[in-house]
This record gives C-alpha cells, sequence and structure tokens, in this order.
C-alpha cells in the first residue's frame, strides 16, 4: 500500500517538475527573442510599402558646460547661484 503511494508521489513530481522545466525554456526563448518596442511585426501589423522599420539609436550630445536649476542659466550651479 505504501510503494503504491510514493510511486504516486514521485509521479506528480516528476510531472511538476517537467511542468518547471518547460516553464522555464519558454521563458528563455522569450528572452532570448527581445525585439525593439515599436516593432509590431508578427501582430498581424502590415507596414506600408516603401518604408523600412525605423530603429532608435542612442544619440550622445556634448555638455553646454554648467547649467543651473535654479535660475536655468548656464554659466553656475544651484549652490553658487547668485540670483
Amino acid at each position: 500500500m505504501e510503494n503504491n503511494e510514493l510511486k504516486e508521489q514521485v509521479t506528480k513530481l516528476n510531472k511538476s517538475l517537467e511542468r518547471c522545466f518547460k516553464g522555464k525554456n519558454t521563458l528563455d526563448k522569450i528572452l532570448s527573442e527581445q525585439r525593439y518596442v515599436l516593432n509590431k511585426e508578427g501582430l498581424g501589423f502590415v507596414p506600408k510599402k516603401g518604408k523600412k522599420p525605423t530603429y532608435c539609436s542612442t544619440k550622445f550630445v556634448k555638455s553646454n558646460g554648467k547649467y543651473c536649476q535654479k535660475c536655468q542659466e548656464v554659466g553656475h550651479v544651484a549652490s553658487k547661484c547668485p540670483g
């Protein structure tokens, strides 16, 4: 009697473990296939002909120097603001 109960328990645990591994594999697949947020391919979206999908790229700009957050002027910081 006890042997059958243990076999059932082992079977349940094996099924549970299988589900965990399947879920992990699915999550890994989803995470590996990440794409650009505005890319709507695969959702039934039909892009306009002749237009390429837009992809954002990070653009760096040069600093204009010190900027005061208090008076919004360039050249000093708020802690040393004359006004």
